[in-house]
């Protein structure tokens, strides 16, 4: 007579086998979904909630503002700031008012620079903070990271985003589909006693 005890084994292997196949099915096809959903109208909502999400993680202006309108920040510019003010004094000057030119010397240029260099650390941080305030109430950084990612070709997009999402959708599908079947083989065992 022929035993029926090994086929039984089999048998109850199925269920995480035929579990994990469903999982990994369904995760599969569930991927090509979410990938194809990218195209088109897809890509479009993907950026803007990517533009969306990059900019709330951003500082604001102001953040930015303290640590770039610094008397530091200044002091790191004020070589080459100086370094214009002494071409300015010694050669633009000369050539755009010749009267004075002739009249100033080196001591007069040292003075003028000292007194030049000392308004300059007074005025730089508000300059900065003006400039930076106007030039971020022109600019929306949301639109422009948004049409960034837009402009990158759809295939680009897919190159980067299809094997992730089909490899974590693989991945999830197989351990609910696996989980899945040890609970229906567990039923069962319970269940036939």
């Amino acid at each position: 007579m022929l035993s029926l005890q090994p086929l039984m084994g089999f048998e109850l292997l199925l269920y995480p086998l035929s579990g994990a196949f469903t999982g990994a099915l369904t995760g599969f096809i569930f991927a090509k979904f979410a990938v194809n959903s990218i195209n088109g109208k897809g890509k479009t909502r993907l950026a803007d909630e990517l533009a969306s999400f990059i900019t709330s993680r951003l500082p604001d202006v102001s953040g930015v503002l303290d640590k770039v309108a610094t008397p530091e920040s200044f002091l790191a510019l004020m070589p080459v700031i100086e370094s214009h003010i002494d071409d300015f004094l010694r050669n633009r000057l000369k050539i755009a008012i010749p009267m004075i030119g002739m009249m100033i010397g080196e001591r007069t240029i040292a003075q003028l620079k000292a007194v030049f260099m000392d308004e300059l650390k007074l005025i730089f941080p508000l300059v900065v903070r003006q400039y930076v305030l106007s030039a971020a109430g022109n600019f929306d950084l949301r639109s422009e990271i948004r049409d960034q990612l837009l402009s990158v070709p759809s295939a680009r997009v897919l190159s980067f985003i299809s094997p992730v999402i089909t490899r974590y959708s693989l991945l999830a599908g197989l351990i609910i589909g696996v989980t899945t079947g040890v609970i229906n083989l567990l039923i069962h065992i319970l269940l036939t006693g």
